[in-house]
């Protein structure tokens, strides 16, 4: 593989191949050792950091650099996961990255369902609806409303006033079943 395909074609390289490259250098972990560090000046020690930090910075962002250009090509279908010119770094950054995008996307559709499972006002409830009660920690029937909050009755009995902010359809991890089930989360 040549340098040209490194940058041209990034899935057929590795980070370390794009970045040799590309001509960054590749730092070592102990370029010194902790002696020749220990020896060295207070103005000559803040010198070698920086120099050292410079050089990991560049080396990181080369490297996500790599990543973000073999997800791109994959994302526009220059390349498939199963062709024997990709290195096996870049079908794991690829893979990645989708999982990535799929927690995010479960994220923000459980972020969603998160917001309609909030009662807002008691506008929305009628009674014989059932609701989680956050401070009672439990589910009750909703047997009249308030201005602000609902008359709940548990199912072992007891009544218990709560102020509707307090109030949700469904307790979180129903609410991510249902999320994950594509079930809706209010009753209506």
């Amino acid at each position: 593989m040549s340098a040209v395909d490194a940058i041209t074609k990034p899935w057929t390289s590795t980070a370390t191949a794009y970045q040799a490259a590309l001509g960054v250098h590749q730092p070592w972990i102990a370029e010194i050792s902790p002696y020749q560090h220990g020896r060295l000046s207070t103005r000559g020690r803040a010198v070698y950091e920086q120099k050292r930090g410079q050089a990991w910075q560049a080396s990181a962002d080369c490297k996500a650099e790599w990543r973000r250009r073999v997800v791109e090509a994959y994302h526009d279908g220059r390349f498939d996961l199963s062709g024997s010119d990709v290195t096996d770094e870049a079908r794991s950054a690829v893979h990645q990255a989708l999982a990535r995008e799929e927690e995010e996307r479960a994220a923000a559709i459980l972020e969603q369902a998160g917001a309609k499972n909030r009662i807002g006002s008691t506008a929305e409830l009628c009674p014989s609806d059932r609701v989680y009660c956050l401070l009672a920690g439990r589910y009750g029937t909703v047997q009249r409303t308030h201005k602000v909050s609902a008359r709940l009755r548990f199912d072992d009995g007891r009544e218990w006033t709560a102020n509707v902010r307090g109030l949700q359809w469904l307790h979180h991890n129903e609410l991510k079943a249902a999320t994950e089930a594509g079930r809706p989360v209010t009753p209506r």
